[in-house]
């Protein structure tokens, strides 16, 4: 548990080390963008919103005369989504566009050159700024109209609930006007069999003569079999029935067939036809249709991946309503050919009943009786139509309100877009996700040296130190400061880190300039100096040397005298400020000097030196740009590499700590330079040195003592004794 805790803390420490180090360019992202959203919305177009509410009812009539109370106004939820698209088609909002003239009307807001856009453009337009809401369980729609202007928006909302209201009842009264004139075309038909029906009753009775009405005595009296009178009158009830199905079937699968799909659909309920598939089918792409129009409200452009996969849902959807409505139109017809076959199969065991009780009765009377049955079928066949006839007539003339106006659109002065604070705390969010990203992205792009694990796993050796940023020469900086304590922490690790007291020659390296090699080498030197070793720095760097500068000296004689002559040791070594540290510069630069670096003579330099002092610290040019730093690594005992903080990729400090294996020196560790400890925390602990070098003891005025600079001494002879400046104090 303890492992694991800590593991989490360590990820989470990582990843805010990462922000801190990088915070200037995360918070410049983050106000840049929340200025761009503050300008883009304070530029932006103003958008003001009108809607009005309307009532949408299946039936729409205002009186139920021949059907119960309280059907009208029942919640249809399919009816209503399939309302939502219909408010949004041509026929509802070209009449819209026509009467308030937006094409010309928003070409000319635009400048359009042609002066109005096309109408099919406006009607893009249109459908872009128009949203039908439903109120959660109810029969009322809110229809929500988008305009850079609040009067165009309420002219525009109220032209759109009008037009549609309108072409409602224009629907309404022509379903109800085409179904009444194909009630009336059967109404003769069946009068005129009635009359057929009713003549041949009148020329059996002038044909028998009979004088007394059906139902007489005389009747009643030659009745043989009164049974199968009785089974005949069933079986005419039956067929009656039949017939009756049959004519509501094809007057139903006549409507259907003069429909397109997308009426069909419209008229499922109208029609009083209910399938489960094309409810569910409808339900789904409904659903699909207002996520893709989400989308598109969103900006999302039609080659978005989401878009397009809404889109193939809504085709698949529209595909299977359109088979599922074939199917439905395709069992219209089965069940009118179902009808009909039942009707006719009726209609013959009636005949062959009704031949063989007449071949059973001898009465003469029958074929009467059998007349006047037919004539009572027909006239029950033709009130029954009558009388549905004058239903439907009754109910075309009632006052139909399928849509009511529940409430006008009014001008609201305040806009809906651009919403400020929406926008703005979208800023924030984008902008915080895409400054932390960018610093994320970015460290994870840089492969320079950023810990001490990093360092340590690539070069295979150990940090020695952690030199803080702003570190210079000890000799102008203050010895009791992070930077002094940094060098006598490398000081007391290479004693440990030293096989032996006779391995005291050492040179650094680095892959690359600027690093800080130099100033490290001379740093380390006056520290071991200070305590008290007898040190000797050598500019071993003939081609750029730098360390007589920080000494102030010149840089006539040195190394390249003694590769290529023989003078006196102390004609070469210079005195210093620290009597224990000396300095033997590089020398006037010579080709022929640097070739003999690599030489038995540069070998019996160094175990010269070696013999005279207690540590010989020689600085080298980069290892990776020329091969004086190869040498001097295989010719010394130790090899300390000096790696800048976040300069060079990790790649460098492998190659260097290879380059030095390869020519046989030997890697003792590694020095992290120039680290900034305010900006990481994972070297929070070096930065605390601040803080307790700066507890410097008080003078009796309680004043901290003032800050003394080493003297530069002149040069000296070897065996001179240099008067140190005061470089106690450091």
């Amino acid at each position: 548990m303890i492992t694991g805790s800590g593991e989490a803390g360590l990820h989470f420490l990582d990843y805010w080390r990462v922000v801190w180090t990088r915070k200037a360019l995360v918070l410049s992202i983050f106000i840049v963008v929340v200025t761009a959203a503050a300008v883009t919305t304070a530029f932006l177009p103003k958008t003001y919103r009108a809607w009005t509410t309307i009532e949408v009812v299946a039936e729409g009539k205002d009186i139920d005369v021949f059907e119960k109370e309280g059907r009208r106004g029942i919640y249809d939820p399919y009816f209503l989504q399939t309302q939502f698209e219909n408010i949004r088609q041509k026929d509802v909002l070209y009449p819209v566009i026509e009467q308030l003239s937006l094409g010309e009307r928003w070409g000319k807001r635009d400048g359009y050159e042609s002066g109005g856009y096309p109408k099919d453009y406006t009607y893009m337009l249109l459908q872009g700024s128009l949203d039908v809401v439903q109120r959660r369980n109810s029969s009322l729609l809110e229809i929500r109209v988008d305009s850079r202007s609040p009067a165009e928006a309420v002219e525009i909302a109220n032209a759109i609930a009008r037009e549609y209201q309108n072409n409602r009842l224009q629907q309404t009264r022509g379903q109800s006007g085409r179904g009444l004139e194909r009630l009336e075309e059967e109404l003769k038909k069946q009068d005129e069999a009635r009359n057929v029906a009713k003549a041949e009753v009148e020329r059996l009775r002038k044909d028998l003569g009979i004088t007394e009405i059906p139902g007489s005595g005389l009747m009643r009296s030659t009745e043989a079999m009164p049974m199968n009178d009785m089974i005949l009158q069933r079986k005419e009830s039956e067929v009656n029935d039949a017939q009756t199905m049959l004519l509501e079937t094809e007057e139903r699968y006549k409507q259907v067939q003069g429909l397109s799909n997308t009426d069909f659909e419209n008229a499922l309920v109208t029609l009083n036809i209910r399938d489960e598939n094309i409810q569910q089918i409808r339900g789904q792409l409904i659903t699909v249709e207002g996520q893709l129009a989400s989308l598109r409200k969103q900006g999302y452009g039609i080659n978005h991946p989401s878009v397009l996969a809404q889109e193939a849902i809504q085709t698949r959807l529209r595909q299977q309503l359109e088979n599922n409505l074939n199917g439905l139109r395709k069992g219209l017809e089965v069940q009118v050919a179902s009808a009909r076959t039942r009707y006719e199969e009726m209609k013959r065991q009636l005949e062959e009943f009704r031949t063989k009780t007449i071949s059973e009765k001898s009465d003469r009377f029958v074929p009467f009786r059998e007349a006047q049955r037919n004539y009572e079928f027909q006239q029950q066949m033709f009130e029954a139509m009558q009388a549905r006839y004058q239903q439907a007539a009754v109910e075309s003339e009632i006052p139909r309100t399928p849509i009511i106006l529940r409430s006008e659109a009014e001008a609201i002065p305040r806009p809906v877009k651009p919403n400020w604070w929406l926008n703005m705390a979208l800023a924030v969010v984008v902008g915080g996700i895409l400054g932390l990203g960018t610093a994320f992205f970015i460290e994870y792009l840089d492969t320079s040296v950023k810990t001490i694990d990093d360092v340590e796993k690539a070069v295979g050796a150990p940090v020695l130190a952690v030199v803080p940023e702003g570190a210079g020469p000890l000799n102008v900086m203050a010895s009791a400061s992070p930077a002094g304590e940094a060098y006598r922490i490398l000081r007391a690790r290479l004693d440990a880190v030293r096989p032996d007291a006779s391995a005291n020659s050492l040179t650094m390296v680095s892959g690359g300039p600027g690093e800080g090699k130099s100033t490290t080498l001379f740093n380390l030197g006056w520290t071991m100096a200070q305590g008290g070793m007898r040190v000797l720095l050598v500019d071993a760097d003939l081609r750029r040397p730098t360390l007589h500068q920080i000494f102030g000296v010149q840089n006539q004689a040195g190394l390249s005298s003694l590769l290529t002559g023989r003078p006196k040791l102390e004609n070469v070594v210079f005195g210093t400020p620290l009597e224990t540290l000396h300095f033997m510069p590089s020398g006037v630069h010579s080709d022929s000097a640097i070739g003999l670096l690599n030489s038995e003579r540069m070998a019996e330099i160094v175990a010269d030196l070696k013999s005279c002092y207690d540590w010989v610290l020689l600085d080298a040019p980069p290892i990776l740009g020329v091969s004086d730093a190869s040498v001097l690594a295989r010719g010394v005992d130790l090899t300390v590499i000096v790696v800048q903080y976040r300069r060079y990729p990790i790649a460098i400090c492998q190659r260097v700590s290879q380059t030095v294996e390869q020519v046989g020196g030997r890697v003792v560790g590694v020095v992290l330079n120039r680290v900034d400890t305010r900006r990481d925390d994972t070297y929070s602990y070096y930065s605390g040195y601040d803080y307790y070098y700066a507890q410097r003891p008080e003078n009796g005025d309680g004043k901290p003592p003032p800050r003394k600079l080493a003297g530069r001494a002149a040069p000296k002879s070897h065996g001179a004794v240099v008067d140190d400046g005061g470089a106690e104090n450091y």
